[in-house]
């Protein structure tokens, strides 16, 4: 079952991106897109090795993988922030974690979907997650027609970018935060003020101690 997408209060055309039913749902839609492609390039890569490609189109044909790569790359980078966002604010849920190739992959459950990220022996530490074996659990992939069903490639993309903008909005914000406190922590104490002979004000303070 897929989540209902929900529409922002004041327009009936824009999808409330900050809802996490939509978000879930941008996400698997994504996902299975970013599945697709990387199919496509490993095909492309095959017809490249086969030299089924001629001469002419070999440059073009190797630009078009290159390309889908590198927006894959980019994808799964903006897709790690998001999906770590949900899980340190307990909007996902750590199900567990898979070990393959010497890489803690977790099982994310995030709202009626699963994914796999990337995750540290930190959060396996933090969350006690179970390890769940070496293997991939295998996902329904559905067709393009099922999956406009839940929500557009275009509505998709619109709800990631802006959901992810404004993840890293509230990063910076706390990272500016952190950083304040870090600074008024290491700012020494004023205890008062002194007047020497001379009427010089000698201001008296206090550094604090070193953890």
């Amino acid at each position: 079952m897929n989540s209902q997408v929900i529409l922002n209060n004041n327009s009936q055309n824009k999808i409330n991106y900050k809802y996490i039913g939509n978000v879930a749902n941008a996400l698997y839609i994504l996902s299975q897109n970013a599945l697709s492609q990387k199919m496509k390039a490993i095909q492309m890569t095959k017809e490249l090795d086969a030299g089924d490609i001629s001469d002419n189109e070999i440059d073009g044909h190797q630009q078009r993988i290159k390309s889908i790569l590198k927006e894959q790359q980019f994808f799964h980078a903006e897709r790690q922030v998001i999906i770590r966002h949900l899980i340190n604010s307990k909007q996902a849920k750590l199900l567990g974690y898979v070990e393959v190739k010497n890489i803690n992959y977790g099982l994310v459950k995030i709202d009626c979907h699963k994914f796999y990220c990337i995750i540290t022996k930190k959060l396996i530490q933090k969350f006690k997650l179970k390890k769940l074996g070496d293997k991939f659990q295998a996902f329904d992939v559905k067709s393009d027609d099922e999956l406009k069903t839940i929500m557009t490639l275009g509505d998709a993309k619109r709800v990631f970018n802006l959901f992810h903008n404004l993840v890293l909005q509230k990063n910076k914000q706390k990272l500016i935060g952190q950083q304040a406190k870090n600074k008024k922590s290491v700012a020494p104490t004023v205890l008062g003020n002194t007047v020497t002979e001379k009427g010089s004000v000698i201001v008296v303070k206090k550094k604090p101690k070193k953890d």
